[in-house]
């Protein structure tokens, strides 16, 4: 009977909090209409959910890092040059751990104010870390993430959501 218990609070941590692969998602559902209206899916009943698209992970024209976290582009399609096609959602990556670290390929690094610095990557520069080794902003992948509701601090109403990377496969 004790190893069985043993046994089973081993297991338990590992069940908790696990939301396997997620479900699969209609990108339209996930991105802003026009006139600034929420998201279908920024809704009570998916806050906490994970789901997934497939598409093509970018840079943004321009991107802030913090703390290792960034924001990128997610596009259904990309253009004749590679890239990004259409309306994205945006989706938040730690760097270096869900793509390579960004900040270490920039070039032309220099200060712009107090604890600031600005530089120029590459859009060639992106890797993202898949299963089986990398992918960059050309590769079409499966990407798993997780919707987190942002909440008006006196109404408790959803304004917002954000998408957090989980993982991402080639197709």
């Amino acid at each position: 009977m004790t190893r069985q218990i043993g046994v089973l609070l081993l297991v338990f941590p590992c069940l908790v909090g696990c939301k396997g692969d997620g479900a699969p998602g209609t990108f339209e559902k996930f991105v802003s209409s026009a006139g600034g209206v929420r998201e279908e899916m920024c809704a009570d009943a998916t806050d906490g959910k994970r789901y997934w698209l497939e598409g093509y992970l970018q840079l943004p024209r321009s991107l802030s890092i913090d703390k290792g976290k960034t924001s990128l582009d997610f596009f259904a399609r990309v253009d004749g040059n590679s890239r990004g096609a259409g309306r994205s959602i945006r989706v938040d990556v730690t760097t270096p751990g869900d793509i390579d670290d960004l900040w270490a390929s920039a070039e032309g690094k220099k200060l712009a104010g107090f604890r600031r610095e600005q530089a120029k990557i590459d859009d060639d520069a992106l890797r993202i870390r898949v299963k089986d080794g990398s992918a960059t902003a050309r590769d079409k992948i499966k990407l798993t993430f997780d919707i987190d509701a942002i909440r008006n601090y006196l109404t408790k109403e959803i304004t917002a959501c954000l998408y957090h990377f989980v993982k991402a496969e080639k197709v």
